[in-house]
């Protein structure tokens, strides 16, 4: 699987993405050790997945202008995100 990174994080979509993700995972990581944050589980999870279900309607999960979850060879070469 071949995905150019370097543009993806100078890229804000891609931290719209990526930060919902990492918060579900210090949660999920929380609940494991026994600490409990002072926002419950489920109201975090129905956002997270509120706003990642949103992004991913609107195609900024998946590229849907490429076959399979990898960039095209076009992508791979860009130095910086296009608009």
């Amino acid at each position: 699987m071949k995905i150019n990174l370097l543009v993806r994080i100078k890229n804000p979509t891609f931290w719209l993405t990526f930060l919902p993700t990492v918060v579900a995972l210090v949660y999920t990581i929380c609940e494991m050790v026994g600490f409990v944050p002072p926002i419950a589980k489920e109201s975090m999870i129905s956002a997270i997945a509120a706003a990642v279900s949103a992004l991913a309607a609107l195609g900024i999960l998946v590229d849907p202008t490429t076959k399979g979850i990898k960039d095209s060879e076009t992508a791979m070469g860009y130095t910086s995100p296009k608009a």
